[in-house]
């Protein structure tokens, strides 16, 4: 061993023993900065075998509460290490002689309880391992060609499978799984066969599958989703009809949804999907209308999704969604003007995120934000001036933010921020000098970090979580809650929460014993809440629940009940009545008149008593009984017959009617049966009405029916001469018609007295009787013209004959014409 090792062998046994580092810590207000010891006393990690320190650790992870890292071995090459917690310890797992010196590790991965990363050799190969912890558990899983695990290699936990992009000889970049065995290490499909590959990216989480991007050689780079087997290895969406596709990039996961960012060839914006193609869309297409760049660094705080955009009226600055429209925004214009702010280390606590950004007069400063504008503040200002902050390094502790920031005063030191204000934690180079405190991970109950110490040089730290967040929570148990029983055991009940404050920035997690909500017996039960921070500070309260009898019987009458009349004397009536005590078996319910009785029409007023044998509860309501049926009238069909005389003829008809409260209807009509009725129809109305006001109407035709229809006889056949150019006035002999019942109506397509034309016109004429049956007849008149002579009219006999004729006729015409004006 040589001197300077064993000089720091000593130091680091002084600290052992308990000469630990010096710490200073700051912690600042709202208003001021006010001195405090710091709570905060890192020790070095320690080789648990040889008590020396452990040198330049990377790769800091932690897997189920073991802390995995690398240690540079100098000759040896690197090695795997863990620390399981102790204060200062830490062993070797597996190096030299497994692995060359020269080999390299990376891709360290947490997945359940295993650690999987790559080993790269100078022989041409890079291999995947895992490991448990244990030397014998730390094997290899499956070799692949140097380039087979490079740069664009991916991985990803989805519960207890890695799915990673790898070459092998078979196949170019694909998507690959492994559970940790050498059999379950395998190409999970070849979804762009060939020499190609669909080179998987931005490989995600989210409900018990892998989201990623990927070429098919089709559609170019688009979204896809795998379970791990070959048929669940399918694209969720093709966004864009394009040999490139639509580039999703930046996957995150958020409230059971997958946001990220592509482009559907017009702009490259903000998308969302649950999985499926129908849910697959843009995200707040208004209010991102007016970007001018691609989102970037997409970071999830809780509910909130924050980005890095500039628009069309704000340089580049912070913005938040949480998937909607209206959520959508810029929380602060913190440098105006065509540069911005320039946000960088967006860095997720709980629901707040941190990042450095510059406003144009503090320089490069840190800033927080709860996803509301007015919550978007300076956190402090640490170096006074335009500056700023050089180099700080920003990372999420247990319910803090860690910050590695020279603050110009006491060089780069480990720092954290939470709901109180800002505090140094430590201090390992002396005055001004830095540490640079880098790779901040918490694992256990300890936070790990590698720091530059002034003598040790670079050596992994730890301090106990509760030295970073030093207080617990303030807890307040509301008071004792005095229930109800609801039956002899005890009671249902739910309890208000209590109200916990702390100074962490993430929530306390909150747990009680009993439960706040379940049965709880009779008696006094204690319940303890108990709130515990993410670095493992608890505060309980306790408060009682106490469950008692103290009421009388709870007794509910219906409001009213209403039956409707099965018949005049009223009806058999049932109605419910609850009762109920917490804690008495002798419960009696009485009725002054019980369910089931027979209530009259009208009214009546029951009265129900509960009693427990000690107190009694009353309750009254009406039961009323009412007729509310209208009554069911059934007309007869319609009543035909034929006709036997021209006189009205009396009809009976039979109806029936039913009525629930009134035994005959009053029946009011205008045509009761016995009535007369006419020849012809007539429309008979019936309605009945009961006792109750209520009533029905029905109706049906009585048919009296002349079903004979009249005889009619037409005279012969008519001749005229012309008078006048347009023809004759010819008044024919009147046609004669008989009927069974009643004189009938003649009407005549010509009535007699017309002007007819020359030549021969035919004439109907229709008898109809009051049944409206008809009987028709035709006959002929025909009109000559004049007989010319010389041009003019013809004289002779002929004439003298027509003018006897006519002679002859007139007062036969006279007569017949004076019997039907008589008429």
């Amino acid at each position: 061993m040589g001197l300077r090792r064993l000089a720091a062998h000593l130091l680091l046994l002084l600290s052992v023993l308990g000469m630990s580092l010096p710490a200073r810590a700051q912690v600042s207000g709202g208003m001021g900065t006010v001195p405090g010891e710091p709570c905060a006393t890192p020790v070095v990690v320690l080789d648990t075998q040889q008590g020396l320190p452990v040198p330049s650790p990377s790769r800091l992870v932690d897997v189920a509460g073991t802390l995995f890292f690398i240690v540079n071995e100098g000759a040896n090459g690197r090695a795997l290490w863990k620390s399981t917690g102790t204060p200062a310890g830490a062993s070797r797992v597996k190096g030299y002689p497994s692995w060359q010196s020269s080999a390299s590790l990376d891709r360290f991965t947490a997945v359940g309880n295993l650690l999987f990363f790559t080993v790269t050799t100078s022989v041409g190969s890079t291999e995947l391992w895992r490991s448990d912890g244990t030397a014998t558990g730390t094997i290899p899983l499956k070799s692949f060609p140097t380039a087979g695990l490079g740069p664009q290699s991916e991985f990803v936990a989805v519960g207890n499978l890695l799915f990673f992009s790898a070459a092998d000889s078979a196949s170019d970049y694909e998507l690959w799984k492994s559970d940790g065995a050498p059999s379950g290490t395998q190409l999970v499909r070849n979804i762009r066969p060939g020499t190609t590959g669909s080179f998987p990216s931005s490989l995600t989480a989210l409900n018990g599958r892998v989201f990623f991007a990927a070429d098919d050689g089709v559609s170019g780079d688009e979204l896809w989703t795998s379970d791990g087997t070959q048929p669940g290895t399918v694209q969720v969406v093709n966004i864009r009809a394009d040999p490139m596709g639509s580039l999703p990039s930046s996957l995150r996961a958020m409230g059971g949804m997958l946001y990220f960012t592509a482009t559907d060839g017009t702009t490259s914006t903000l998308w969302k999907s649950d999985g499926t193609a129908t849910g697959t869309r843009r995200v707040a297409p208004t209010a991102l209308s007016g970007a001018q760049s691609v989102p970037q660094d997409l970071t999830v705080a809780g509910s909130q999704l924050f980005f890095r955009l500039s628009d069309a009226t704000n340089a580049e600055e912070v913005w938040r969604t949480d998937g909607s429209e209206q959520g959508t925004y810029l929380l602060k214009d913190i440098k105006p003007g065509n540069f911005g702010s320039v946000p960088q280390q967006l860095t997720a606590v709980g629901e707040q995120l941190f990042f450095i950004a510059n406003d144009g007069v503090h320089g490069d400063e840190l800033w927080r934000s709860d996803g509301s504008r007015t919550g978007t503040t300076l956190v402090r200002d640490f170096i006074p001036g335009s500056d700023g902050l050089i180099a700080a390094k920003l990372a999420a502790g247990p319910g803090v933010l860690l910050a590695q920031i020279n603050d110009g005063i006491s060089g780069s030191e480990l720092w954290k921020i939470d709901e109180v204000g800002v505090a140094r934690l430590t201090d390992i180079g002396p005055q001004a000098a830095s540490s640079n405190p880098r790779d901040m991970t918490s694992s256990g109950s300890r936070l790990f970090f590698a720091a530059t110490h002034p003598t040790l040089g670079e050596v992994l730290f730890s301090l106990p979580l509760n030295e970073v967040d030093c207080f617990a929570p303030v807890i307040t148990c509301p008071g004792t809650q005095e229930v109800e029983a609801i039956n002899p055991q005890g009671a249902f009940f739910s309890s208000p929460p209590a109200l916990v404050f702390d100074d962490a920035v993430a929530v306390p997690t909150v747990s009680s014993s009993p439960a706040l909500w379940g049965f709880f017996a009779l008696g006094t039960t204690p319940v303890t809440i108990t709130a515990t921070d993410a670095a493992g500070n608890s505060k309980t309260c306790t408060f009682q629940i106490n469950v008692q009898d103290r009421t009388p019987p709870v007794l509910v009458c219906p409001q009213a009940v209403v039956q409707e009349a099965t018949g005049p004397s009223g009806t058999l009536a049932n109605y419910f009545v609850v009762a109920s005590d917490a804690a008495a078996s002798n419960l009696t319910v009485s009725y002054s008149q019980p369910p089931g009785s027979v209530f009259p029409l009208g009214t009546t007023m029951i009265d129900v008593v509960a009693s427990d044998g000690a107190r009694t509860t009353e309750c009254h309501f009406p039961l009323t009984v009412r007729d509310t049926v209208p009554p069911r009238l059934t007309c007869p069909r319609d009543i035909v017959f034929p006709a036997q005389s021209a006189e009205p003829v009396p009809v009976n008809y039979q109806y029936t009617v039913e009525d629930v409260g009134t035994p005959n209807p009053e029946l009011i009509t205008e045509h009761p049966p016995g009535s007369l009725f006419p020849v012809g129809e007539t429309r008979v109305t019936l309605e009945v009405r009961d006792m109750a006001g209520h009533s029905a109407e029905c109706s049906f035709w009585v048919k009296n029916i002349d079903a004979e229809p009249p005889s009619i006889t037409c005279p012969g056949s008519q001749q005229a001469t012309a008078s006048k150019p347009e023809g004759a006035v010819v008044r024919f002999p009147e046609a004669t018609a008989k009927d069974n019942l009643i004189e009938t109506t003649i009407r005549y397509s010509h009535e007699p007295g017309s002007t007819f034309p020359v030549g021969e016109t035919i004439v109907t004429a229709t008898a109809t009787d009051a049944g409206q049956q008809t009987a028709s007849c035709t006959f002929t008149v025909t009109v000559q013209e004049q007989l010319r002579r010389d041009g003019g009219c013809q004289a002779g006999a002929s004439g003298g004959a027509l003018g006897w004729l006519l002679l002859v006729l007139v007062p036969v015409w006279a007569r017949r014409r004076a019997a039907r004006v008589a008429e």
